[in-house]
């Protein structure tokens, strides 16, 4: 029998030779006989039994091959040698694994070892051994080479055993392991005997075959292995380490969110899904305005975020949420993860992942994927090859959840980039990026050729707010009385304080902080006007319940409660200049070196530490009990609770006139950057809030100085510099400074639309105005106010743009907006709205800019405008009709000057519609400085259809843009450029939409 045949026809002395577990081997060979050798924990009893599986009778592919590569062997002799190869080799396996593990010689040689037996010569020697069995000893021969009897007689010599003599050898009833090693010595060799007596085989012949069997042996062992075995072996290897990784990657992803899935209220940890209000997710603006889209088609629902499809009906492998500082974006991944133990079926397709995993990036960094997975799964990676987890990690269909993505340093960005172009197709990403940063990271994503869902969070919908505050009062605080009554007093407290607080009162950080303090400070936060001052309540809530906790042990009395308060203020006089270090390092992560501080300043103050520590940073243990067991884990429970402490820290120093802001920082203008510009904006806006409620002459001495730190973090937008007025409750020092810095030409949108804004304008108006409202006008109440006292204001020059009007608003119209400032003392420079026929008549003839959502039937008394408009630079139309529209019924419009640039958007322009599209764009101009199809369906056939139909017509247009629901490849967009230029068109753009 050659190797090879004999490999192919199966023999279990065949090892394979590529590392493989032996669970696989015995999954893959399928030997003529498969018999399971009994090790010693199989022996309770001497009564074992061999497991002996014949080849089925039926499988005669197996047994011709058999018979047909060993001349002579028939099926008596085949079954004679698997009896006596089977028996031998597994009693002699047992008895050799038997000798290894009981060798009390260590790595002494056997011999050796002999010698030391109490009186033990070379006399004993030759007398206890054969020649044979002498030499093999001596010359330190592999146990596996010696025969049973050999390692049966040195068992009862060397392995600590009892002596040969006693009677536990033989003896059934000592159910001893000395009778189950002589049971299989003697078993073995009596089937030996019975099957070589039944089959009538010659001895000789015997020892003959199984020479040749044994050479067969021997060269199966050193041949090389079938690449296409290798290969099964590598997918079942594979297949199981899978789902090894699997198990181990659930299981310690459930170890991590325990910790993930708690929020602190007020000190206390609670579980997010019980005061998770579903927030309002909006789709990208861009996107909304380019498809028109319902306010329906414009939100997408918390269950549905990872099925959700983008506009154009693709599938995204990236969601990207945005929001504003506190709006609970970070929240949301914490839900996500909730849901996926204790419930998949709340959100869609969330069962279909193999694995979710959650990363906060903001204190983490990491140069390589074996780095990122290793912050991700510590434990299960630790316990693989980094390749081969790799390999079987991005062979998963992963959830990963990134919280704070922007806050990746560059080359962890690219870390993370590889990871985007190795991931399994099936995998998502669900990321939370801020609102400054997101459009930039949505782009770097882009890049990787993967789809993006851009979702703005807008927070909590104000129907839920109440519901929201609810929430919190029955989860996050003990002892919170709620009833009818209580419901109707929350409910007036929100409308109350809506006017002041705005959009503030959608943030469920906001909420939460008002739900406590009005639970335990009501007559207080119904003075409070500002974020800072609630903030200021919940931190002395806090306080208050440390101290109670404190002094609960010790004896009651007005001293020890006073003392104990000196204390804790001291403790957090330290803190608050650990935040201060903290924010200037632009992470919220706790140092070593400060948490042992901090530690210090505890036991200095003979405070304990544990529990002081806890009730203001969050940490979690892997070990032990002590925090310093993790101090990566050490965080400030909410970056705004680091803001605020970094804020006392200066406010308590702006005490000692002669230090600047900056010196206490330890900061220079130049180290001003990203990292560390938003949290120092935010730091500002508590520490000028602070000051003005406890030291509003340190903040009309620090005044100057603030707004100079302010403009270094990049403050520019008037928008911006409204909240920091707000903040400082419009004291006249802090308010001129920053008037100053705003100079003479304001730009305001949406949330800034405030009653500051109000006052402010009243105080001292610029000389140019420009109001922006994204959302719905009616979302705004001041809005009206604003334009009132604009058109009261003279030298005043406005731009007033409502743009859900201009975009995609159906019904309403701008009508009463534009009549506040229209025959006013005010000058009207910019306007984007949607307009009756009867406004469209009142437009005044100083703008400059116009833009305007027309139907057809509006070309009339539009035209009778522009007419007066001698010094209109800008007409952009949002055209809003239908290919039922004749375009013979459109009438030109009547372009006031050769100075006025035309731009005109037509809508959903298919192939069957593109002749028409030609004609309405004639009836209207002959040239156009852009013309734009927004969502379109045109391909490349169809938009050369729809260029020549230009060309024939005599249109002309500088600039085209296309936007379709078909991708185009950079040949179509070069070929329909050069096509552009018989219209004249200078740039062409086809967008993917």
């Amino acid at each position: 029998m050659v190797a090879s045949e004999a490999l192919r026809v199966g023999n279990t002395s065949a090892r394979p030779r590529v590392g493989l577990h032996h669970r696989h081997s015995q999954r893959n060979y399928h030997s003529v006989f498969q018999l399971r050798y009994p090790t010693l924990c199989d022996f309770p009893s001497p009564n074992f039994d061999w497991q002996i599986r014949f080849v089925d009778a039926r499988d005669t592919r197996m047994t011709s091959n058999l018979n047909n590569n060993v001349p002579g062997l028939d099926m008596k002799d085949h079954n004679y040698l698997k009896f006596y190869i089977g028996v031998m080799r597994v009693g002699h396996r047992v008895c050799v694994d038997a000798f290894t593990w009981g060798y009390q010689g260590g790595s002494e040689p056997i011999k050796e070892v002999l010698f030391t037996l109490p009186g033990y010569n070379n006399t004993r020697f030759r007398k206890d051994f054969d020649g044979s069995q002498r030499r093999k000893i001596e010359n330190g021969d592999p146990v596996g080479d010696f025969d049973i009897t050999l390692i049966y007689k040195l068992m009862q010599m060397v392995c600590g055993l009892k002596v040969a003599g006693d009677s536990d050898w033989v003896s059934p009833e000592s159910d001893s392991l000395e009778y189950c090693l002589y049971a299989i010595k003697t078993k073995r060799n009596a089937t030996l005997r019975r099957a070589g007596q039944r089959f009538g085989v010659d001895e000789s012949e015997i020892l003959a075959k199984t020479a040749a069997m044994e050479r067969d042996i021997i060269g199966i062992r050193d041949s090389p292995v079938p690449p296409a075995t290798v290969a099964e072996y590598e997918k079942e290897r594979r297949a199981y380490e899978r789902e090894c990784i699997l198990k181990e990657c659930s299981e310690e992803f459930a170890r991590l969110a325990e910790c993930v899935a708690l929020v602190d209220i007020a000190g206390r940890k609670v579980n997010v899904s019980k005061i998770f209000t579903y927030p309002k997710l909006k789709r990208d603006e861009t996107h909304i305005v380019q498809r028109q889209l319902t306010v329906a088609e414009s939100y997408v629902e918390i269950p549905d975020i990872l099925t959700a499809r983008d506009c154009d009906e693709s599938r995204p492998q990236v969601v990207l949420f945005s929001a504003l500082s506190g709006m609970g974006k970070s929240t949301l991944l914490k839900f996500i993860v909730d849901r996926n133990l204790s419930d998949r079926n709340a959100i869609c397709n969330l069962d279909s992942f193999d694995a979710v995993l959650y990363l906060e990036c903001l204190n983490v960094g990491f140069s390589s994927l074996s780095e990122l997975f290793g912050l991700l799964l510590p434990r299960t990676f630790s316990k693989y090859q980094p390749q081969e987890f790799q390999q079987h990690m991005f062979s998963l269909r992963i959830l990963l959840l990134l919280d704070d993505i922007e806050a990746l340093d560059a080359k962890s960005f690219g870390v993370l980039e590889e990871f985007f172009r190795l991931m399994s197709p099936e995998a998502r990403i669900v990321a939370t990026a801020s609102r400054e940063k997101a459009k930039e990271i949505q782009k770097r994503i882009v890049t990787q050729h993967k789809r993006v869902l851009f979702l703005e969070v807008e927070g909590i919908p104000d129907d839920q707010t109440v519901q929201h505050v609810w929430k919190i009062m029955q989860h996050g605080i003990r002892n919170a009385s709620i009833d009818e009554e209580c419901g109707n007093k929350l409910y007036n407290l929100i409308t109350a304080k809506r006017p002041c607080l705005q959009d503030h009162l959608r943030s469920p950080e906001v909420l939460n902080a008002l739900a406590i303090c009005w639970a335990f400070y009501p007559e207080r936060i119904n003075n409070s006007t500002t974020v800072t001052e609630i903030f200021i309540l919940i931190q002395e809530l806090i306080s208050q319940k440390v101290l109670q906790n404190i002094t609960r042990s010790l004896l009651p009395g007005m001293i020890t409660k006073a003392i104990v308060r000196s204390k804790l203020s001291n403790f957090l006089e330290t803190l608050s200049r650990v935040a201060a270090k903290s924010l200037v390092k632009g992470y919220n992560v706790i140092e070593q070196k400060d948490l042992l501080t901090l530690i210090k300043k505890c036991r200095k103050l003979e405070l304990e530490e544990e529990s002081l520590i806890s009730a203001f940073l969050n940490y979690t243990h892997e070990q032990g009990s002590n925090v310093l067991n993790c101090p990566r884990n050490v965080v400030f429970a909410q970056r705004s609770t680091m803001q605020y402490y970094a804020a006392n820290f200066l406010c308590r120093r702006c005490v000692r006139r002669q230090t600047a802001l900056r010196d206490l920082l330890r900061l220079q203008a130049k180290e001003i950057g990203d990292a560390i510009g938003p949290n120092l904006q935010a730091m500002v806006k508590y520490l000028l809030g602070l000051l003005a409620v406890h030291m509003p002459e340190r903040l009309k001495e620090r005044a100057a100085e603030i707004v100079s730190l302010l403009k270094d973090a990049g403050v520019d937008k008037t928008s911006q510099w409204l909240q920091y007025i707000d903040e400082a409750k419009e004291e006249p020092t802090i308010t001129r400074e920053i008037l100053n810095q705003m100079g003479d030409e304001w730009k305001v949108e949406d949330f800034a639309i405030s009653s500051t804004l109000v006052h402010i304008l009243k105080i001292k108006a610029p000389r140019r105005l420009t109001v922006t409202v994204c959302e719905s006008a009616a979302n705004f109440p001041h809005l009206r106010e604003v334009l009132e006292i604009c058109s009261e204001t003279p030298d005043l020059t406005l731009s007033l743009h409502l743009y859900q009007h201009f975009w995609s608003e159906k019904s309403e119209t701008s009508d009463e907006y534009l009549d506040i400032v229209v025959g006013k003392s005010c000058y009207l420079e910019h306007f984007a709205g949607r307009l009756s026929a009867e406004a469209l008549l009142r437009l005044p003839a100083s703008l400059q800019r116009l833009a305007l959502h027309v139907t057809p039937d509006m070309i009339p008394p539009l035209n009778q405008t522009l007419e007066r408009m001698s010094d209109l630079g800008l007409l952009y139309l949002n055209l809003d009709a239908s290919p039922e529209t004749p375009p013979s019924e459109i009438q030109p419009l009547r372009i006031p000057s050769e100075d006025t640039q035309l731009v005109v958007d037509m809508w959903r322009v298919k192939e069957s519609s593109s002749e028409w599209s030609c004609q309405v764009a004639r009836a209207l101009s002959t040239s156009y400085k852009r013309l734009v199809l927004r969502s379109s369906e045109l391909d490349l056939q169809g938009c050369q259809k729809w260029l020549e139909g230009l060309r024939q017509r005599g249109v002309k247009a500088s600039e085209i843009v296309v936007g379709s629901t078909h991708a185009m490849a950079d040949d179509g967009i070069e070929h329909l450029q050069q096509m552009a230029d018989g219209v004249e068109c200078s740039k062409f753009v086809w967008l993917k939409v």
